[in-house]
């Protein structure tokens, strides 16, 4: 090791010494002490303050010296990010809570589906484990100090001199021959994709940049701002496009270059991805292996599923540039947020894994049980991130189930969350489109979506994640845990089971021969996955089955018109009962009345459409109604030819048309 390596300096203490002795160190100390926190930590003495949620702005820079205060809240995100931008010699200095013993993390109002901050034990014992083995690893290059009142403002500064954590070398690292030399592997080819991942500092950027003289080429990324480093080494004629940008350009009469480099594309969505690639002859892509918004492992393995083997080159970075290898702030960081993947002996594999129960804090007391657990979501999931992590460890309600050969050998994992349980007081709200509380994510899109108060009144169990070991797949393992799940819901006295996914033929399969019924189809595409979202549930109680059932005739006989807008092939029987209804008619005095929600009404609208050109009745006491079915319900399109502000007035002028019908019809009775 040396003096070079990054250094971790973990404090606590009280308030207004730990600001006062920061203030000096950072006046001591040259740097530029780039600070993470919702407080003045150095008074006066810098500018460079960022709060949790504008560290994005970060990326693709260096720095170095920097304070992370993690007194209030803990955004692995942030800290993850913030140690990714710091160069040999830095300080890395984090501000823990002087006491955990009552701390509610503030970071836990973004993943953990309460209205109010809660406690995280896990986190905490996960945290004190990494901490311990820090200590263990790396005692030359890691503090750990109580800062008190009656110190002097000095103190903390003649305590990092003393033992020469703080030095001031001056020295460089740079050095890309790593670049180079894999520049050269990929000049030598003719593949039509390449992508390259690496750890964070590892010089992808730079090697991006360096591509470009090699060969004509536009770059993308999800931030712009993130491409500092690649700028620097790129020429200066490449020009930049924002991801949508250059999709919506794709089929424009336009001189396209040899290559698109697209950086960092775990944080892009899948489809967009895919578009971007389709949409050029060559593509470079580089995606951080532990990203902040997805994982390059995850979207490896999904590229690869879409593409054949020929047309994809795969490399990896592996020799930091900022810091030196076997770095200290590296390894605690990598500890802290779980980094790798999993890997399964075959030699433990003899058998069908057991199934398992798992309490949220087995995994904190089995650093190998969590890695794995935690390995294999990032693996099958490629948008998973370290808010996951978080929401793993501590999030109320949550289920977790593995099919494990031993410990540290998980072949498959199924995390689950209890929904539903609401008043019927709350329930009615969510029909109406009034209230909209965190959590209950498929309870209350069945409610607001699919206009049934009952799927967050009854108690269900959500399946969040399911994911099985790429080499393990199609042998039954997912299966058998969701078997284990249905068979303890019942024990919990749940109502249904619940999922919700990204369609294709394939997965809607395997959900129909697990013995799920499809319920709701959401009406338009998700950004992340650039398909229709489809809600199936498993019945357990005769509650439940009379629930099903209800939803079940729903989606057949709304399925009649919504094919007409959703391109999937649903393999589900259509009724042709379209005859308006009482509860079509209770819909649309819903819509008309309350904010009940637009796309949960297609159907219904299609059905008033319908009755009125079959019975003679006049268009043209329905415009707007009329134009809608007439462009397949574009809303864009609509307000354009209308001369509206935009959807939000379409809307409005589109409910009080439908009220003055129905009320003028008899239809209704308030």
């Amino acid at each position: 090791m040396s003096q070079l390596s990054r250094k971790l300096i973990i404090l606590q203490g009280d308030d207004e010494a730990i600001t006062k002795q920061l203030t000096y160190l950072s006046q001591q100390a040259r740097g530029d002490w780039i600070v993470i926190s919702e407080h003045k930590v150095l008074g006066s003495s810098t500018e460079q303050y960022y709060l949790d949620k504008q560290t994005k702005s970060l990326l693709g820079r260096e720095f170095k010296h920097a304070i992370f205060d993690a007194r209030l809240a803990f955004n692995l995100d942030a800290l993850a990010i913030l140690a990714g931008t710091l160069v040999a010699e830095s300080l890395l200095i984090i501000i823990l809570p002087n006491s955990f013993n009552h701390w509610y993390d503030q970071d836990s109002l973004r993943w953990s589906e309460l209205p109010e901050a809660i406690l995280v034990p896990n986190f905490i014992t996960h945290l004190h484990h990494v901490l311990v083995q820090q200590a263990q690893q790396y005692a030359d290059y890691f503090y750990q100090l109580v800062l008190e009142k009656q110190q002097h403002d000095y103190f903390l500064f003649n305590q990092l001199s003393q033992n020469t954590i703080l030095v001031d070398n001056q020295e460089t690292l740079y050095s890309y021959q790593e670049q180079q030399s894999l520049l050269t592997q990929i000049s030598k080819l003719d593949t039509r994709i390449i992508m390259v991942t690496a750890k964070r500092g590892r010089g992808k950027s730079t090697l991006a940049g360096y591509f470009t003289h090699y060969h004509h080429c536009w770059v993308t990324a999800p931030n712009k701002n993130a491409l500092m480093t690649f700028t620097q080494f790129a020429t200066t004629d490449t020009l930049f496009f924002a991801p949508d940008e250059l999709i919506s350009q794709l089929n424009a009469p336009i001189a396209k270059p040899d290559w698109l480099i697209i950086d960092e594309a775990a944080m892009i969505p899948l489809p967009m991805v895919v578009a971007l690639i389709n949409g050029f002859k060559h593509v470079l892509l580089t995606s951080t292996t532990d990203g902040y918004e997805g994982t390059g492992q995850g979207l490896l393995l999904k590229l690869l599923n879409q593409y054949q083997s020929t047309d994809f080159a795969c490399f990896q970075l592996h020799t930091p540039i900022r810091w030196l290898p076997d770095d200290p702030v590296e390894y605690f960081v990598d500890s802290l947020i779980v980094s790798g993947l999993p890997k399964i002996d075959k030699k433990v594999m003899v058998q069908q894994p057991d199934i398992k129960f798992l309490q949220q804090s087995d995994l904190v007391l089995s650093p190998m049980k969590l890695s794995a657990f935690f390995g294999l979501l990032k693996s099958a999931h490629y948008r998973t991130t370290l808010i996951d992590l978080r929401r793993l460890l501590d999030a109320h309600n949550l289920s977790l189930y593995s099919a494990e050969f031993s410990e540290q050998h998980i072949a498959g994992v199924l995390v689950a969350i209890k929904e539903g349980g609401l008043t019927e007081e709350l329930a009615l709200q969510i029909l109406k489109g009034y209230r909209r509380p965190k959590g209950n994510l498929v309870a209350q899109s069945l409610v607001a979506h699919a206009g049934e108060p009952q799927a967050a009144q009854l108690r269900s169990i959500r399946v969040n994640r399911i994911a099985v070991c790429q080499t393990l797949r199609r042998q039954g393992i997912a299966r058998s845990l969701l078997a284990y799940l249905i068979e303890q819901a019942k024990v919990d006295r749940c109502d249904f089971v619940s999922a919700s996914f990204a369609y294709s033929a394939e997965v809607y399969q395997f959900w129909m021969q697990c013995g799920f019924h499809a319920v709701h189809v959401g009406t338009h595409k998700e950004a992340s996955s650039g398909s229709y979202a489809v809600m199936v549930i498993y019945p357990l109680s005769p509650a439940g089955s009379h629930f099903c059932n209800t939803m079940r005739n729903k989606l057949t006989r709304n399925w009649y018109w919504l094919q007409q807008l959703i391109d999937i092939d649903l393999p589900i029987n259509i009724s042709t009962e379209q005859t308006l209804n009482s509860d079509d008619k209770l819909q649309l005095l819903l819509f008309a009345t309350t904010s009940y929600a637009y796309t949960a009404s297609f159907a219904v609208l299609y059905r008033l459409f319908d009755w009125l050109n079959n019975s003679g009745q006049r268009l043209e006491q329905v415009p707007i109604l009329t134009m809608l079915v007439t462009k397949q319900f574009d809303e864009q399109a609509t307000v354009s030819n209308l001369g509206l502000s935009g959807k939000s007035q379409l809307l409005k002028l589109l409910r009080q048309e439908i009220y003055q019908f129905i009320k003028m019809q008899g239809l209704i009775n308030e």
